[in-house]
């Protein structure tokens, strides 16, 4: 069989992402396992994102790869209705554990007081599994007959058809992704608000030289929000939602339009602004590992290892002393959230 240059270039560009994306989002359970300072409740959100990523680079984009060289869907009905419902349960998670991501960290700035009463250890988890259950939930109709999943031919994937129920189409769109885009809007807003605001008042108290300026200890406390290092993770996540954004809007553009312009979207549109959206799961590990120390130095090291450069320390990759002594609020330079999720483990060297 002869394949077309617009096919093998469709097909390499979906490969080349699957593996980055696999071998990238494979690292960070890696790195947040090895690294007890990594052990977070935000970490255990990120790790609950590359879950969703993972899912869309294992199983969609191996499976589009395949209807694009044959040019049809060559499995069964039933199997096309699994793999349209794991995909939108992929699309629906990753937007919601970038809602959660954004609560947890307002929560953890602007409301900082019961931070660790509302994340803690069993809470976070509830909170993880509430997400992907509502992604589970909010999928189910098309298979209960509000909706249809079908094959997408000028997508090369099975999907919603959304056609088959503009009602369904509405309300997904208003409630798995303007919903919680509206959510983390109000959550970045308000930290940025606060953050703010803080700025100005200690810039207020630092003109004050007498000793009644000094800030308390719960101005103290709430000071941690606006810190360089803090201030970067905050700046970093609200990256990682601009890029999902930035992605996957196109794709959403073209349901409407393939709804009330049927056959009019030209297939080159069609097709690359769903490989827009899945380009999005090999960007996040890009962006950790740039943007944050501790990842960088984890990504660094297991690729060391994994490419037979002799590795430090344990035989895997080694932290570094910053990251292998134990975690105190100054730690938070090289985090991406607190309190712990998990027990941290002392390392000691052999």
């Amino acid at each position: 069989m002869k394949y077309s240059a617009e096919t093998i270039v469709e097909a390499l560009t979906v490969v080349c992402i699957c593996v980055i994306s696999i071998l990238g989002n494979g690292s960070l359970f890696i790195i947040v396992y090895k690294k007890s300072a990594l052990h977070t409740v935000c970490n255990y959100y990120i790790l609950s994102l590359a879950t969703a990523d993972l899912l869309v680079s294992t199983i969609s984009g191996p499976v589009m790869v395949t209807t694009i060289l044959n040019g049809d869907w060559v499995l069964s009905d039933d199997a096309c209705k699994v793999l349209g419902f794991i995909t939108i349960i992929t699309f629906i998670a990753s937007v919601a554990n970038l809602a959660m991501i954004a609560i947890n960290r307002y929560y953890y700035i602007v409301h900082w007081k019961s931070y660790k009463n509302c994340f803690n250890n069993k809470r976070a988890v509830a909170y993880g599994a509430i997400v992907w259950l509502f992604a589970i939930l909010l999928s189910t109709p098309p298979l209960l007959g509000w909706g249809q999943y079908g094959y997408v031919k000028e997508q090369s994937f099975c999907f919603v058809i959304w056609s088959a129920n503009i009602y369904y189409m509405f309300f997904t769109v208003i409630i798995c992704f303007f919903g919680p885009l509206g959510t983390m809007a109000f959550c970045y807003y308000k930290i940025l608000s606060f953050t703010k605001a803080l700025k100005a008042r200690l810039h207020k108290d630092s003109e004050k030289n007498d000793d009644e300026s000094r800030p308390k200890s719960s101005f103290k406390n709430s000071m941690r929000g606006i810190s360089p290092a803090e201030t970067k993770i905050t700046n970093t996540l609200l990256l990682v939602v601009v890029c999902f954004v930035m992605s996957w809007s196109a794709f959403a553009f073209t349901i409407f339009l393939n709804v009330y312009l049927p056959g009019k979207v030209p297939r080159a549109i069609n097709k690359w602004s769903l490989i827009l959206g899945y380009l999005n799961s090999m960007m996040n590990p890009a962006i950790y590992g740039i943007r944050n120390p501790t990842f960088k130095d984890g990504f660094s090291d297991l690729w060391k290892c994994f490419l037979c450069v002799p590795c430090r320390g344990d035989g895997i990759y080694v932290t570094s002393a910053a990251t292998t002594s134990s975690v105190d609020d100054s730690h938070a330079a090289r985090d991406i959230g607190k309190p712990p999720l998990f027990s941290k483990a002392k390392v000691t060297p052999k």
